[in-house]
């Protein structure tokens, strides 16, 4: 999964993510080239439609994870992520 790719990269635990940490993913998402930051316009690596699939799929691991009570606490879950009724 990428977003396992993102935190290996940034050496960041998935319990400790927090909102900056997930817009600095979204970036990664989107970025071609990676962590190097371009000058010039470029086209995005993947479609919002592709970002926002992927998010969804992260929105549900962290969902899934807080309901079975696996963890104690994910900070990130808890501030920004409201369940549906």
């Amino acid at each position: 999964m990428l977003y396992w790719d993102y935190l290996d990269e940034v050496q960041t635990d998935w319990h400790d993510v927090d909102i900056s940490d997930l817009a600095d993913f979204i970036h990664w998402l989107r970025s071609p080239t990676g962590s190097v930051i371009s000058l010039q316009e470029q086209e995005a690596k993947r479609t919002e439609a592709t970002i926002n699939l992927i998010l969804s799929s992260v929105c549900m691991l962290y969902d899934f994870h807080e309901k079975s009570g696996n963890v104690s606490e994910i900070p990130l879950y808890g501030s920004q992520f409201v369940p549906n009724g």
